[in-house]
């Protein structure tokens, strides 16, 4: 099985290329946790929904998106 590579760059960098690759997701970047967030409903107050997920590094929310769509045979 292969692994995606590592994110490299700024916050602001990988959140675009996650943005790009998961169009269909909104990514977040809280810089107090540092931590990583994507809803697929965008966010509309301070609890995100069922249609979202969190990580601690944008390879872990990575995985947890494409895990996500696939659950729902979006992939």
């Amino acid at each position: 099985m292969s692994q995606d590579p590592p994110f490299e760059g700024s916050p602001e960098e990988i959140k675009a290329e996650l943005s790009a690759m998961f169009q269909h997701w909104s990514v977040i970047f809280t810089r107090d946790t540092r931590r990583w967030w994507a809803s697929r409903t965008g966010v509309v107050s301070e609890t995100l929904g069922r249609d979202a997920v969190d990580a601690d590094t944008p390879e872990e929310l990575r995985a947890r998106i494409v895990a996500s769509d696939q659950a729902r045979g979006m992939s």
